[in-house]
């Protein structure tokens, strides 16, 4: 029996406007390709609630922009719950 190892490399496009920071108009519209690298099984996260903030914990995955990783390759990306 011969055993085959597969990699499976998951690809997303994120939209500008998930991303915190001062970004152009022109940059939060635009959609960027991003890789699944991580998956955490408990990562901790803040959730709003009208006037109201709380913490809570979940499954996620850590996604690397990959124009990101070009310029930055320490660069560690974003996490999404699942």
């Amino acid at each position: 029996m011969t055993l085959v190892r597969v990699c499976v490399q998951v690809r997303i496009k994120v939209p500008g406007v998930w991303f915190e920071g001062d970004m152009t108009p022109a940059e939060k519209a635009k959609k960027y390709t991003a890789v699944a690298v991580e998956y955490i099984k408990e990562r901790s996260f803040t959730v709003e609630g009208g006037r109201t903030q709380r913490r809570e914990k979940a499954e996620a995955i850590r996604f690397q922009i990959v124009e990101d990783v070009a310029v930055q390759p320490s660069h560690t990306g974003m996490c999404n719950g699942i």
